[in-house]
């Protein structure tokens, strides 16, 4: 018979849950900790089934960082370029935002900060 194995661990955190107050990662490694010494199929296979959206939890964590940071230096980049050209009016200042395909021919920029289609 195959073991339903998400519904003997879930039993397993819920029956290692106290019902004070606790620190989840404490609870979460004591299962872990009796698992390896009394079911380490069950953890392995339980981590198995899990591990790609782990993984892929872990992912969009770790590539999330450099978009947002990303995201923000091309924000404020994007702003001072912004601030010049008002003070100045040299459209110069925004050309690397306008992209390549309009570096040869530009979108004329009025006074009024915008863009004439």
């Amino acid at each position: 018979m195959r073991r339903n194995v998400n519904e003997e661990v879930r039993a397993k955190v819920k029956a290692a849950i106290p019902e004070w107050e606790h620190v989840p990662a404490i609870v979460a490694q004591t299962v872990i900790t009796d698992l390896e010494a009394n079911d380490p199929e069950l953890l392995a296979d339980w981590l198995s089934l899990h591990a790609t959206r782990l993984l892929t939890e872990l992912v969009v964590e770790l590539g999330a960082r450099p978009v947002t940071n990303s995201k923000i230096v091309t924000r404020n980049r994007f702003a001072e370029a912004a601030r010049r050209f008002e003070e100045t009016g040299d459209v110069s200042y925004l050309q690397p935002f306008m992209g390549k395909r309009d570096a040869d021919n530009p979108i004329p920029i009025h006074p009024d900060s915008t863009s004439q289609p």
